[in-house]
């Protein structure tokens, strides 16, 4: 019971880092993974909580049956994650017990994008934006869909996609038939365009 108890700081580990530094541990970092949720933003609090909780079901049993038996070489339970890892090879996206539950998913952390590769990307001036409401999203929104659409490509998650389209639709209050990768990446080129003449209009003025 005592080995319970003061290892408690090391089974917290997961919970607590991932929940400081969006979905990341010191491990993660390392290998520039990263938790996100179902449609490629960071988990709820609620989402790591569970990850962390179903972990007991994933790895630490196995830790926890060594230290009961009385076992010295009870952390040898850490480096067998037996349901853990027959769950990723059965499940269908290579996720565990925890992230099934809790909709995450690790996936390899890109670097960011700066505000110029963001907005200000090259569109043709012939170009005709179709939904020209589409400023009344902001910078970090359009580098949230860029994300999903990345992680699409590696992934193949289709139901992240669909739920940042649908929420997309929800907060420009537009109707769209077309299909949800499609409207996406209209919506991206629609934002550059207009975002581009929006930062021409205000620097022609300056000059004036």
């Amino acid at each position: 019971m005592l080995i319970l108890i003061t290892n408690i700081p090391v089974m917290c580990y997961t919970f607590m880092l991932e929940s400081l530094f969006q979905g990341r541990t010191v491990g993660k970092m390392l290998f520039k993974l990263q938790v996100v949720s179902q449609d490629g933003t960071k988990p709820s609090l609620s989402d790591f909580f569970l990850r962390w909780v179903i972990r007991i079901v994933d790895i630490w049993f196995v830790l926890f049956a060594f230290a009961l038996a009385g076992y010295s070489f009870w952390f040898l339970g850490l480096f067998i994650p037996v349901v853990g890892m027959v769950f990723i090879g059965k499940s269908k996206r290579n996720q565990r017990l925890g992230d099934v539950l809790a909709q995450t998913y690790v996936i390899k952390a890109k670097k960011r994008l700066s505000l110029s590769e963001t907005i200000y990307q090259g569109v043709k001036s012939t170009y005709t934006p179709m939904y020209t409401n589409v400023l009344q999203l902001q910078d970090k929104d359009i580098r949230m869909i860029k994300e999903v659409l990345e992680n699409y490509k590696r992934t193949k998650n289709a139901d992240s996609v669909k739920l940042l389209a649908a929420k997309a639709q929800e907060i420009l209050a537009v109707e769209n038939s077309e299909p949800p990768l499609k409207f996406l990446r209209r919506l991206i080129k629609d934002y550059n365009y207009l975002a581009n003449q929006d930062h021409e209009t205000k620097t022609e003025g300056m000059n004036l």
